[in-house]
């Protein structure tokens, strides 16, 4: 049978007022009931009902949290950081997975909106035509890794366009000219704007993009093995990969493994994320750090404000080129 504020009550001759007291960390108990309580609180297991508490406080003290996946090393960052965000709060988080669906985000989205969570953080939102995200929710949302302009939601994003950029440029510093970019899914902010820092760089360097070596990946594995056999099998092959994830990259690098293709002395590679692999890696892979623990650290703070009625403005947090092995000049 499950404990009540009145069964404890009754055992520690208080009232349910100096219980709730106790379970709220108030100071106003004195120590010696207050420890009777606790006593009583885990001797039975006592746990606090969300839903009288949401009825007596007007808040569930539930965060939701929307990832892509629970299986790269991008979610679990953004993830601890959230957590660590909010372990000295009362809140605690209800957790869905999209699979880069956007029906599945959609529908989250809806269930969370419905007096589910006090405030959502969604990673990755899709950024579509119609995005729902642009509709007037009641409730606050913290959007992460998202670069549209057109919602009103605070977002916590990294300097994607300059990392790419960044990259970019120290392939052409390089030597490199024949420089081929591997996309994200281009419904998603973050890809749109590598591709546009990886632009700026080729252009600034007085380089033609060539159309054909520009594509389309999923931020797979084996999106980055497709497309580098396709590009690795051609006469004129690129001397350099960009890819726009290091999962990515690193199917780059086994295609490249595969074809007895050296790397970088035969071709060069960057990636972006920083992912754990790709500093254990040989050759380690030279990539954008992004600074995903932090992202959604900052979330957490930023959606905990916007619940107590504070001000939040969007954030854009640095990025880092990490110079490893993968890069080197052409026919080195």
């Amino acid at each position: 049978m499950r404990l009540t504020i009145s069964d404890i009550a009754r055992k520690a001759g208080v009232s349910k007022t100096t219980v709730s007291r106790v379970l709220n960390n108030r100071p106003d108990v004195d120590e010696e009931t207050r420890k009777k309580i606790l006593t009583i609180i885990n001797e039975f297991n006592y746990l606090p009902s969300y839903t009288a508490k949401s009825l007596s406080t007007g808040k569930r003290n539930l965060i939701g949290l929307i990832v892509p996946s629970l299986s790269t090393y991008f979610s679990l960052e953004i993830i601890r950081g959230v957590a660590e965000g909010i372990s000295d709060t009362q809140y605690e988080l209800v957790l869905y997975t999209t699979g880069l669906s956007e029906y599945n985000e959609k529908t989250y989205m809806r269930a969370m909106t419905n007096d589910l969570v006090d405030g959502i953080i969604i990673v990755l939102p899709r950024d579509h035509k119609e995005n729902y995200l642009r509709s007037k929710h009641e409730i606050p949302i913290v959007a992460v890794d998202y670069s549209g302009i057109d919602i009103q939601y605070p977002r916590i994003t990294a300097t994607n366009v300059s990392g790419a950029y960044e990259g970019t440029k120290y392939l052409i510093d390089l030597g490199h000219e024949r420089i081929g970019f591997i996309t994200g899914l281009m419904d998603l902010g973050c890809s749109q704007d590598r591709l546009d820092g990886f632009t700026r760089a080729m252009d600034g360097a007085g380089l033609v993009v060539d159309p054909s070596l520009v594509g389309n990946g999923s931020f797979t594995r084996v999106s980055g093995e497709l497309i580098a056999r396709d590009w690795l099998a051609r006469n004129e092959r690129p001397t350099a990969i960009f890819a726009s994830n290091d999962e990515m990259a690193l199917g780059v690098m086994d295609e490249a493994e595969r074809l007895g293709i050296s790397v970088p002395g035969e071709l060069s590679l960057v990636g972006f994320d920083d992912i754990t692999e790709a500093r254990l890696r040989k050759p380690a892979l030279t990539t954008i750090r992004q600074p995903l623990f932090e992202m959604g650290n900052q979330a957490a703070l930023a959606i905990i404000n916007l619940i107590d009625g504070k001000t939040i403005f969007s954030q854009k947090l640095e990025t880092e080129l990490i110079v490893r092995e993968s890069g080197a000049p052409p026919n080195s």
